[in-house]
């Protein structure tokens, strides 16, 4: 007779304070854990996610921030960049309470949820060496020829247990091809079952909807852009915007490191090429059943080159996507469920929108096939035992299980 499974301690550590895609993912994961085998305890810094984590009565440790070194694709430091270290060399100072608490309790794992965190991997080894840690990879890193990539790569290799990659696009861009696994993000079955998933085909006007915290990186202009010519091309589209701009920050905008202005751009463009009709902006939404069914197609054209959150939970609502990917990878982005346009491309945009603008068929096929996809790649119960079974082997060979 099999012995029951010892049920594990695990401390998720994260620095992002908002309920951004990371956030909203890991607690998707959590929540699916088979019963009785995590007790998840979480170290982060005041905000949105930690008002998640309180509402769901998760143990956790509060701190004023968490410091982070950006290396990812999009972001890395570069120019007048750097400045923005000054702001974690002071989040240090608040880190250190973090590792007096990994000390005293002794978990079972650590589980660190984004690459930007990899910093504290030789520290956690130093302080706790026999407890396993597990780096999430969530955004493509900077592979340019510098000398902090070989840092941040060699950091990586020597400390990390195990690294998480969460597609095969954010795989391609570390080196540490021994301790990878891919396990795609995951989306709530039971948010999926609130209202059903096929999309009907417009009989009037084609909507298409934009969500998440309005960036100029995010690629809003170029699907503003791209509206402006369908309207010149005689087609009946209109936007639908969900999401929040970030807030106003002086110092930041003086240093012209922050995108706090994109509200007052957004607005003189609409007003410049008399788009004031045809874009609605409906704030952040909480209950995203009623934005599926505000919109026919979703439209993902980041700049940051990845199928993020919005795209599986469209398909989940049955909701084809466009999205701006320079990767043809069939793994990544099926053809059936949508179609891939080249980043920062307002003219193929355009033209993808208009496809399923006027090819009725083609829209119907999408919409059957992405919530197959959906369904079978970002499914809550598999993805989550995915990663308790790389917890279990990690543990088992520290003698753990």
């Amino acid at each position: 007779m099999n012995s029951p499974k010892k049920t594990l301690s695990i401390c998720y550590i994260l620095h992002n304070s908002s309920l951004g895609g990371a956030q909203k993912s890991l607690v998707e994961t959590v929540l699916a854990f088979p019963k009785d085998e995590i007790v998840p305890f979480f170290i982060l810094p005041k905000g949105e996610f930690n008002n998640k984590v309180e509402e769901y009565q998760w143990k956790k440790k509060t701190v004023l921030g968490i410091a982070n070194f950006d290396h990812t694709q999009y972001s890395y430091y570069s120019g007048i960049r750097w400045l923005l270290l000054t702001r974690e060399f002071v989040r240090i100072f608040f880190t250190i309470p973090v590792f007096f608490k990994i000390i005293k309790c002794k978990f079972d794992l650590i589980h660190l949820n984004e690459i930007n965190l990899f910093w504290m991997l030789p520290i956690l080894k130093l302080i706790n060496f026999d407890t396993p840690i597990v780096l999430h990879v969530r955004a493509k890193v900077c592979n340019k020829n510098l000398l902090r990539t070989k840092i941040v790569n060699l950091v990586i290799k020597n400390y990390s247990n195990r690294i998480v990659a969460i597609d095969h696009n954010v795989s391609k861009t570390l080196e540490c091809n021994k301790k990878l696994t891919v396990i795609n993000n995951c989306y709530s079955e039971k948010s999926y079952n609130r209202v059903r998933c096929s999309s009907t085909y417009p009989s009037k006007k084609l909507r298409i909807g934009f969500i998440g915290t309005i960036l100029e990186s995010k690629g809003i202009f170029d699907l503003l852009k791209a509206l402006s010519i369908c309207i010149q091309r005689g087609l009946s589209v209109e936007i639908v915007v969900a999401g929040n701009f970030i807030k106003y920050n002086k110092i930041f905008n003086l240093m012209k490191l922050d995108r706090t202005l994109i509200r007052e751009k957004i607005e003189y463009f609409i007003l410049k090429e008399n788009l004031d009709e045809y874009v609605k902006f409906i704030g952040y939404q909480d209950d995203l059943s009623m934005f599926y069914q505000k919109i026919d197609l979703l439209c993902f054209p980041s700049h940051l080159e990845a199928v993020g959150r919005p795209v599986f939970e469209a398909a989940y609502y049955g909701r084809p996507s466009i999205v701006a990917l320079s990767d043809p990878d069939p793994e990544m982005f099926p053809d059936n469920i949508g179609i891939r346009v080249s980043p920062k491309n307002p003219s193929q945009l355009a033209d993808a929108i208009e496809k399923f603008s006027s090819d009725k068929r083609f829209f119907e096929m999408t919409t059957v096939e992405c919530i197959k996809w959906g369904s079978a790649k970002f499914n809550c119960k598999k993805n989550s035992q995915e990663l308790v079974s790389l917890y279990r082997s990690l543990l088992c060979v520290n003698n753990y299980d």
